[in-house]
C-alpha cells in the first residue's frame, strides 16, 4: 500500500489505531467504536470480499506507478480469493462537476476577510473563484440534487460490493527536493 499517509499496510493499520475511536475535543466523536487490531493478522482467506473495479474510469489514469500498483492490489487479492466485479458508476463526470460546484461554494463562503490574499493564490486557484463567482444558488440547488442521486447511486453499488477500487488521484505526487523544506 502506498499513499499519502503510509507505505505498507503495518503503519496504515498503526495510523487507523491512533486516528480512529473517540477524541474528548471532538464531541462528534464521542460515540465512536474503540479501535481494534486484534484481527489483523488472522485473515487467511479474502473469499467474502466483492471488489467493484471501474474499468473505464481507472483506465484514464496514465501514470504507469498508479497502474502497476491498482494492477498489483488485483493480482494479491486474487491470490487471497477475493472476487472482482466490473462496475458502472452513473453520473459520474456529472458528480465531478456537482462536487466542484459545492466545493466552490463553500470555499468562497469562507473568504471574507481573506480577499486581500487572493492575489497570492495560484492561477488556476484564482480563475477557480472567477468561474464560480458567476454561479447563483440554482446551480447549488442543481449540484445537490445530483450529489443526492449519486448518493442513491453509489448506495445501490454497495449492495453488490463490499468496497470499490480506484486511485485517490490521477497523479503521484511531486518530488520534493532536498533543502525544499529548510526556512
Amino acid at each position: 500500500v502506498f499513499g499519502p499517509m503510509t507505505t505498507c499496510v503495518d503503519d496504515l493499520a498503526l495510523a487507523y489505531y491512533i486516528m480512529a475511536g473517540k477524541d474528548p475535543e471532538d464531541p462528534k466523536t464521542l460515540h465512536q467504536p474503540l479501535p481494534t487490531l486484534h484481527d489483523l493478522y488472522l485473515t487467511k482467506t479474502l473469499s467474502d470480499l466483492k471488489i467493484g473495479v471501474f474499468s473505464d474510469w481507472n483506465r484514464q489514469v496514465n501514470d504507469p506507478a498508479i497502474t502497476s500498483s491498482l494492477n498489483a492490489f488485483i493480482e494479491e487479492f486474487k491470490l487471497r480469493c477475493a472476487e472482482f466485479i466490473e462496475i458502472d458508476i452513473p453520473e459520474l463526470e456529472d458528480a465531478q462537476i456537482a462536487y466542484m460546484i459545492t466545493f466552490m461554494s463553500e470555499f468562497c463562503s469562507s473568504l471574507n476577510g481573506y480577499q486581500k490574499y487572493l492575489h497570492l493564490l495560484s492561477l488556476p486557484n484564482r480563475v477557480g473563484i472567477a468561474t464560480y463567482s458567476n454561479a447563483n444558488a440554482s446551480d447549488y440547488i442543481k449540484a445537490q440534487q445530483v450529489r443526492t442521486r449519486m448518493m442513491r447511486n453509489v448506495s445501490v453499488l454497495f449492495s453488490d460490493v463490499n468496497l470499490i477500487l480506484t486511485p485517490t488521484c490521477a497523479i503521484t505526487a511531486p518530488p520534493i527536493y532536498p533543502g525544499a523544506l529548510d526556512c
